[in-house]
């Protein structure tokens, strides 16, 4: 965490954008606890189909909604993967199941959420240096904002960019350039900082702005 200190006083940093998923939090843990969650209900009535093939399912089925709904928010739906998951196993009106386990599951993956203690101290700090925090994310706006109330950030962030919101996703130059419009900030002044190389290192350095690769620690 010291050289992102350094990065901030040696580059005169005064806006930082952040990533949510696995950089704030741990979305993994969250996630594997999540879906277990909702097989505990589904094999209620469903005793024939077991965890393995659920979980496999469900990766199945948020792969095709991904690739359906390629670089914008709804590629990232729950909602559209549990549905799709339940039309596979022939239960009628799945739509009713799919809107029940989304909430299920995004309740779950709240309550599992484990902060990033040291990254968001330092978010904090820099908030009340007068640095300005943009968190950058590939997702679903409401999605994002419950995140942000869950992790007490929300007075931290000034504003959030999704990829619902921008029509693209990282690592597209649009979503950082759009980012950078909204909150009145120059590339060479702002520092992104995220887990994926890719979609947030790559992404923003592509449009000239500074990165510092930060990716939760599993213990």
């Amino acid at each position: 965490m010291e050289a992102l200190y350094k990065i901030i006083n040696r580059k005169k940093i005064n806006t930082i954008f952040v990533d949510i998923d696995d950089t704030l939090y741990d979305y993994e843990y969250a996630h594997t606890n999540s879906i277990k969650y909702c097989y505990e209900n589904f094999k209620k009535n469903n005793k024939e189909i077991n965890f393995k093939r659920f979980n496999q399912d469900y990766r199945n089925c948020r792969n095709l909604i991904t690739l359906k709904f390629k670089n914008n928010g709804s590629s990232r739906s729950r909602i559209l993967a549990f549905q799709l998951l339940f039309e596979s196993y022939g239960i009628k009106m799945a739509y009713i199941d799919a809107y029940k386990y989304e909430n299920l599951y995004w309740k779950i993956i709240y309550k599992f959420m484990k902060p990033n203690q040291r990254l968001i101290k330092a978010l904090k700090s820099f908030k009340l240096q007068g640095i300005k925090v943009c968190a950058v994310s590939d997702m679903q706006m409401r999605i994002q904002v419950e995140k942000l109330k869950k992790l007490n950030l929300h007075n931290v962030i000034d504003c959030l960019v999704t990829s619902e919101e921008v029509g693209v996703e990282k690592p597209a130059k649009k979503i950082f350039r759009y980012a950078l419009k909204k909150i009145s900030a120059k590339p060479e002044n702002t520092l992104m900082i995220g887990d994926n190389l890719k979609k947030d290192i790559e992404g923003a350095a592509a449009v000239g702005i500074n990165t510092y690769h930060h990716k939760f620690k599993k213990k």
